[in-house]
């Protein structure tokens, strides 16, 4: 397989070739570059290789999905191109030129100072840059992450894929006592779990997960797809979520509005290959019990819970899906938190409701707040390290969200009565910056969120379904006059 040349490389094919005049030179030269490459690496160290370090120290291991951007850049004659790779919270950055050689590898840092020396005048490089230095990474695969608490072993959501359970084989043997935690019921947190699981290993869910995937998982996910095709604007949706468009925007609509169950079963199929054999019949399950639970107060705010281990403790924390668990890791000050902080971002396939989950945001607020919390670990951003950090991170979470009310809102309290896939093309359409980047941030897996998100925004402000179809919407106060 064909790889780019390390410097050790260009200088050893330098020393065996025949001489050259111009050898010597370039091999001073490439000394230099190598040396400026270590100097960067060890003086500055990225944030993210702390997060990573930070984390290990403390006894969780964070298994992620590999991350990576490229971007090329033509400059005064030289093609160039910036790549950004993330595993498990550590970027490396680099700069080759013409593909062959790299300019400039290592830490954000070195990363920043490269471009501005290089490429002043290049805004988009620029851009490009800040957006994954501020935004941060979002993760498609759910985090898994295994901490280690005394004699016991957790694995938080050991998430869905092959890739991800070779990952987990790397990291080495879990001990056969471990308990696996599933968040909540999204297969993409716990596909993997059946398939992990041997000897005492325990999978645990929440009590309410039990009711949920009573019927078998595939069977729950054909279901869903089917409630979905059924009481959803579906051929509205799908085909506008996936840029289909003429003859197959029409042959999408009638499957997706007619076919109901062939189209169910399709998807259920393509569901199948993507999270494969789960394995849980073999697995030992145990779904938590509400009478074997706890109150645990922070605060002015009482949480059930459950004590998992003598610093680990599993709190109901029900907002993105009714079903949720966090895990407080009560002695390093971390808090897993889960899709909590997922709601509207491209892996949010939300279950619960808007009320609910400013009511969870405030929850987690106030746990932070009582046990100041050092670490928060989302299911799909990068951690957020820092207590003022992580109440900064959840007040504006929460601003946003009130912020896309209020605008969507907004529009809707604009007419008596919508046709629902109008009022989706004219939120898709609108010039706001907050709606366009929602709009980028759609995941074409299953439905829009912002689709989504509507269908839960219109009873909340009082609209209501004109037929079962939800197709027209009518405002309360004018359906009564």
């Amino acid at each position: 397989m064909f790889r780019v040349p390390s410097i050790d490389d260009l200088i050893r094919l330098k020393q065996i070739r025949e001489p050259n005049s111009k050898d010597a030179q370039d091999i001073e030269y490439l000394l230099k570059a190598k040396q400026s490459r270590k100097k960067h690496a060890m003086s500055e160290i990225d944030t993210h290789a702390r997060v990573h370090d930070l984390l290990l120290k403390n006894g969780i291991a964070a298994i992620t999905e590999p991350v990576s951007f490229r971007k090329s850049i033509a400059s005064n004659g030289t093609r160039s191109a910036v790549a950004v790779s993330v595993k498990d919270f550590e970027k490396r950055y680099t700069i080759s030129e013409n593909g062959v050689m790299a300019l400039a590898e290592g830490t954000e840092e070195a990363f920043r100072k490269h471009i501005d020396a290089q490429f002043p005048d290049d805004d988009a490089l620029r851009r490009f840059r800040d957006d994954i230095a501020t935004t941060g990474v979002k993760y498609g695969v759910p985090h898994t992450f295994i901490v280690s608490d005394g004699a016991a072993t957790i694995v938080v959501d050991p998430a869905c894929k092959k890739r991800r359970l070779a990952d987990i084989a790397a990291h080495g043997v879990l001990p056969g006592d471990s308990i696996i935690l599933c968040s909540h019921h999204h297969p993409d947190h716990w596909a993997n779990a059946g398939r992990i699981a041997r000897g005492a290993m325990c999978i645990v869910f929440h009590p309410d997960t039990k009711a949920i995937l009573a019927r078998g998982f595939f069977r729950f996910c054909y279901g869903e797809y089917l409630r979905i095709l059924r009481t959803s604007p579906a051929g509205d949706i799908f085909p506008r979520v996936l840029g289909i468009g003429g003859i197959g925007r029409r042959i999408a609509r009638f499957m997706l509005s007619r076919l109901h169950r062939l189209t169910a079963l399709g998807i259920y199929v393509i569901t199948a290959r993507i999270y494969g054999k789960t394995g849980m019949r073999r697995a030992s399950l145990r779904f938590l019990e509400w009478e074997e639970s706890s109150d645990f107060v922070f605060g002015a705010t009482t949480v059930r819970g459950w004590r998992l281990s003598e610093n680990c403790v599993a709190l109901h924390t029900p907002g993105h899906a009714p079903d949720t668990l966090s895990l407080l890791v009560r002695d390093r000050r971390a808090l897993f938190i889960a899709d909590s902080s997922a709601f509207l971002n491209p892996v949010s396939d939300h279950d619960g409701t808007i009320a609910g989950v400013h009511e969870n945001v405030a929850r987690l607020l106030a746990i932070v707040t009582s046990e100041k919390i050092e670490i928060l670990l989302p299911s799909h951003a990068e951690p957020v390290v820092g207590h003022a950090a992580i109440l900064e991170f959840l007040r504006s979470y929460d601003a946003s969200l009130r912020e896309v009310e209020s605008l969507f809102g907004g529009i809707i309290a604009a007419r008596a009565e919508w046709r629902f896939g109008e009022l989706a093309d004219t939120i898709w359409r609108h010039d706001h910056p907050l709606a366009r980047d929602l709009v980028k941030s759609n995941w074409p897996r299953t439905m829009s969120n912002i689709d989504l998100y509507l269908l839960m925004l219109l009873p909340e402000i009082g609209y209501r379904p004109l037929d079962s179809r939800r197709e027209r919407w009518r405002r309360e106060s004018a359906i009564r006059q």
